[in-house]
C-alpha cells in the first residue's frame, strides 16, 4: 500500500513538473518573440519572470542585458550583463556594450576595464584601437567642461521631446510624443512609449516658445514621425524620417516596420502634402535622421544598409542634374563597428553626428568633423557639458557658432529625453592651415614633401600637392608642430601657435639644400600676434656686422656662410623698430645639421608696441622696485632696474610715464598713502638726477588701494601673512600715460 501511494505521489510530481516546464517553456518562447519582434517591454516581463526563477539563467541575462540595452535602461543593462559575464564565455561584443552601461553609470574604473577586455577579444576593432590613446583623448575632452551655459527648454515634459531643427524666420521643429495618446492608446512596443509626430513651436528668443501646434498635412502619422529637416535656401521642402507607412504599412522580411526617409512641399496655405519616399537602398533596412547641406545638393542620412561598418553609418547622397545619386558611406573616420547617426551639417559644410564607438563620456556623445578637402577626416568630441554620461545627440548650431540646441536624457532633466538650449563661451570652431613649402635656396615650391602636425597628441601625416601646399585642419588655441622632410632637402621642424582671430592661417616653411645652412627669425607685435614687417636686425658675430629688415611676414632668413657641421654659432642681435620697444639678446647654438636654425625657437624676440597703458616694468621683464618695510629709500637691487627705465627713456624721448608706487596693507591707509608718495618721489628723484626730464615723469602713490594678492589686513591681524607676500605689494611700476608725436 505505501509503495503504491510512493509511486503514486512520485507520477503526480513529475506530472506536475511537466507542466510547469511546460509552462515555463512557452513562456521562454513568448519571451524570445517579443524580443525578436522588437517589442523589448513586453520581453522584459517575461525574462524578468523566468530570472526569478533561474531558468536558462544565463540566456535570460543574456536577453535582459540587451533588451534594457535597447531602451537605454544603462543602469539595469548593467546589472544584468554583470550577470552574464560570470558564465565566463561572452563575446568582444558583450565586453564592449558593458562598458558602455558602466560608463553610462559614472563607474569609469570598471569601464575601462572591460573597454580593455573588449579590445583584447578583438584587437583590430577601430573603438579598442582609439581607447589605446584614450587618457589623452579624455582629457581634452574634460577641458572643454566650462565651454558652455546650458538651459533645459520650458516646454519639455515628463514624457520625449528630442531633435530639435530651427529656421531662420524664428520656427523650432521638434519630434515629441503623440498628444492623441489621451484618446486613442498608441503605443511602441520597443519600450511601450507613444508613437512620435512632429510639432513646430514660435521663437520668442532662445530660450522661449509658444504656440506649440502639428504640422499641418500630411507629415504626422498613427506611426512614428521625424526627425525633419530643410534647407535654408528652399524652405518649402522638408525630408523627414517616418516607419515605412506611406499608402499601407510596409513589413521588412522579419515582419518589422523599418525607417524611411519622405520629401514633402509646403503649399501656400502652409499645408505639407506631395509625400514622396527616398529610395535609398535594399527594403530590409532603415534609412532616416535626415540632414540637407545649406545650398540642398546634400543630403545626410543615417542607415544600417550593407556597406556599413557598424550597426548604424552616416550615409550622403549628393544632387546632380536634379537627381540623388548613389550612397556614399562616410567612412572610417566618421563611422565605428558602434552607432553613428543623427548628422547635422552646418552652414559652412561641417558635420555634426552622434556616436557610441568613439572614445565619449559614455551612451551617446556628439561629435565633430570639419570639412576640409571635400572630406571628414577629424573627428573631435565636443567635450563635457554638451556631452554627459547619458544619450547626447541632435546637435544643430548657428551660423558663428555661438549658439545651439541638442538633445540629452542627462540626470537632472524634465523627462526621457530634453531638448537644451546652450550659448557656446569657447569657440570650438576649427581653422584651417594653408602650407607652402619652398626651397629656400630657389624659392620653388616642394611637391611630394612629407608633412607631419601634431597637435593635442594627435598625429597627422599629409603630402604636399604640385604647388607645395598642403591644406589641413587646426584646433583653436592650440599649438601645432610641424616637420617637413623632402628628398634632398634638409628636414625642418616649425612651431605655430592657432590663437588668431583668423580662421585661415597661412604659412610658409624653407627647406634647405643638404649641407646648407640658414638663420631664421619671425617678430610679431606682443600683445595682439600679428607680423610686424621692416623690424631692423642686427646681427654680430665676431667681428662682422650684418643687418636685414623684416619682410611683409615679419620674417628674415640668411645664409651662413663659411659655416660646417659642428661649429658654433655665437651671435649678439639687436631688434628695433621705430614706435616699438627694441631689445638686445645673445643666441647661442650649435651646428648639429644642414637646414634652417630658427631665433624664435630659443629667444623671445617678439617686440611691444610703444602705446599709453604699457607697463613698461613687465614689458621689458624689469624687475620690481620693491622698498624695505616702513622705508623709502632706493635700495642696491632696485638702483639697478631704475638705471633700466632711464636707459628706456634716454632711447625713446617721446615717453611719458607715471611711476605709481604701493604699500601693502600694514599700517592705517593714511601712513601707507603717505607712505608710497614719498616712496614715488624717491624714485623719480632718482631718475631725474640722471639725466630725465623732470615733465616727463609723474610720480604717484597708490598706498595700499591695488594689492596684487589676497593679503588684506587691517590693525589686528597685519602680520598674520608671510613678509614674502607683503614684499610683493611693496613696488613701484612704470605705466606709460603719453607719448609726444614728431
Amino acid at each position: 500500500m505505501n509503495k503504491i501511494k510512493i509511486v503514486s505521489a512520485l507520477f503526480l510530481f513529475s506530472i506536475i513538473h511537466l507542466f510547469t516546464y511546460g509552462q515555463e517553456n512557452v513562456k521562454l518562447k513568448r519571451a524570445n518573440k517579443f524580443f525578436e519582434n522588437y517589442a523589448y517591454a513586453e520581453a522584459i516581463n517575461l525574462y524578468e519572470e523566468l530570472a526569478s526563477q533561474k531558468i536558462e539563467y544565463k540566456l535570460v541575462c543574456e536577453k535582459l542585458a540587451n533588451s534594457y540595452r535597447f531602451i537605454n535602461n544603462t543602469e539595469k543593462a548593467a546589472f544584468w550583463y554583470a550577470e552574464y559575464v560570470k558564465f565566463g564565455d561572452y563575446n568582444y561584443n558583450d565586453a564592449f556594450y558593458y562598458s558602455m552601461a558602466l560608463r553610462s553609470n559614472k563607474k569609469t574604473k570598471e569601464a575601462d576595464e572591460w573597454m580593455e577586455n573588449f579590445r583584447k577579444l578583438n584587437a583590430k576593432d577601430s573603438r579598442g584601437l582609439t581607447f589605446a590613446s584614450k587618457e589623452e583623448i579624455m582629457k581634452e575632452i574634460h577641458n572643454k567642461k566650462n565651454n558652455f551655459r546650458i538651459t533645459n527648454l520650458h516646454f519639455n515634459t515628463k514624457g520625449i521631446e528630442f531633435a530639435p531643427f530651427t529656421t531662420s524666420s524664428g520656427e523650432l521643429f521638434l519630434v515629441a510624443e503623440d498628444e492623441n495618446q489621451l484618446y486613442v492608446k498608441r503605443e511602441f512596443e520597443w519600450n511601450k512609449t507613444a508613437f512620435l509626430d512632429v510639432y513646430k513651436f514660435s521663437k520668442i528668443n532662445d530660450t522661449t516658445f509658444e504656440k506649440k501646434a502639428k504640422l499641418k498635412g500630411k507629415i504626422n502619422t498613427k506611426f512614428h514621425d521625424g526627425p525633419i529637416t530643410m534647407s535654408p535656401n528652399n524652405p518649402d521642402i522638408m525630408f523627414f524620417t517616418r516607419n515605412n507607412y506611406l499608402h499601407k504599412k510596409t513589413l521588412s522580411k522579419e515582419g518589422v516596420l523599418k525607417l524611411r526617409i519622405y520629401s514633402a512641399t509646403k503649399n501656400k496655405k502652409g499645408k505639407w502634402k506631395n509625400i514622396d519616399q527616398l529610395h535609398l537602398g535594399p527594403d530590409d533596412y532603415s534609412y532616416g535622421h535626415p540632414a540637407l547641406s545649406k545650398d540642398g545638393s546634400k543630403l545626410f542620412f543615417t542607415s544600417d544598409m550593407p556597406g556599413s561598418i557598424g550597426g548604424t553609418d552616416i550615409w550622403m547622397i549628393v544632387k546632380e542634374n536634379n537627381k540623388w545619386g548613389k550612397p556614399i558611406n562616410l567612412g572610417p573616420d566618421v563611422n565605428t563597428e558602434g552607432n553613428e547617426m543623427f548628422p547635422y551639417v552646418s552652414s559652412n559644410g561641417d558635420l555634426f553626428f552622434a556616436s557610441n564607438g568613439h572614445v565619449g563620456l559614455g551612451g551617446l556623445d556628439i561629435f565633430y568633423a570639419p570639412f576640409n578637402n571635400n572630406s571628414y577626416r577629424h573627428i573631435y568630441n565636443l567635450g563635457e557639458g554638451i556631452n554627459s554620461p547619458k544619450d547626447d545627440f541632435s546637435f544643430i548650431v548657428n551660423d558663428d557658432y555661438t549658439k545651439c540646441y541638442f538633445t540629452s536624457n542627462r540626470e537632472g532633466g524634465k523627462g526621457d529625453d530634453d531638448i537644451y538650449f546652450a550659448q557656446i563661451l569657447s569657440t570650438f570652431k576649427l581653422k584651417y592651415l594653408d602650407l607652402t613649402i619652398r626651397n629656400i635656396e630657389t624659392g620653388e615650391l616642394v611637391k611630394n614633401a612629407v608633412i607631419t602636425l601634431v597637435q593635442n597628441g594627435k598625429s597627422f601625416t599629409y603630402t604636399t600637392n604640385n604647388d607645395g601646399k598642403i591644406a589641413a585642419i587646426i584646433e583653436p588655441k592650440t599649438e601645432i608642430k610641424i616637420n617637413a622632410t623632402a628628398e634632398n632637402l634638409s628636414n625642418e621642424d616649425d612651431l605655430i601657435h592657432s590663437d588668431t582671430t583668423y580662421n585661415q592661417i597661412k604659412h610658409t616653411l624653407y627647406l634647405a639644400p643638404k649641407d646648407v645652412f640658414y638663420l631664421h627669425a619671425k617678430i610679431k607685435e606682443k600683445r595682439t600676434g600679428n607680423d610686424i614687417e621692416n623690424v631692423n636686425i642686427i646681427i654680430r658675430e665676431a667681428k662682422k656686422t650684418m643687418s636685414f629688415v623684416t619682410d611683409v611676414n615679419g620674417e628674415i632668413y640668411f645664409k651662413l656662410p663659411n659655416h660646417k657641421i659642428g661649429d658654433s654659432l655665437s651671435l649678439k642681435l639687436r631688434i628695433e623698430k621705430a614706435g616699438y620697444l627694441g631689445k638686445e639678446l645673445k643666441y647661442a647654438k650649435k651646428i648639429n645639421q644642414s637646414g634652417v636654425y630658427s631665433i624664435n625657437e630659443f629667444l623671445d624676440i617678439d617686440l611691444y608696441k610703444i602705446e599709453k597703458g604699457l607697463e613698461l616694468g613687465s614689458a621689458l621683464k624689469i624687475n620690481p622696485i620693491y622698498f624695505d618695510f616702513n622705508k623709502d629709500n632706493i635700495r642696491p637691487d632696485a638702483a639697478l632696474e631704475l638705471d633700466k627705465i632711464v636707459t628706456i627713456l634716454k632711447k625713446h624721448p617721446e615717453i611719458y610715464i607715471e611711476l605709481g608706487s604701493h604699500t601693502d596693507c600694514r599700517g592705517s591707509e593714511e601712513f601707507n598713502e603717505d607712505l608710497s608718495y614719498r616712496r614715488a618721489e624717491s624714485s623719480r628723484n632718482y631718475i631725474i638726477e640722471r639725466g630725465i626730464e623732470e615733465k616727463r615723469i609723474y610720480g604717484k602713490g597708490y598706498g595700499e588701494s591695488k594689492l596684487v594678492n589676497h593679503c588684506k589686513c587691517d590693525l589686528k591681524d597685519e602680520n598674520k601673512y608671510p613678509e614674502t607676500l607683503h614684499q610683493k605689494n611693496r613696488r613701484t611700476e612704470f605705466v606709460i600715460v603719453k607719448i609726444l608725436k614728431d
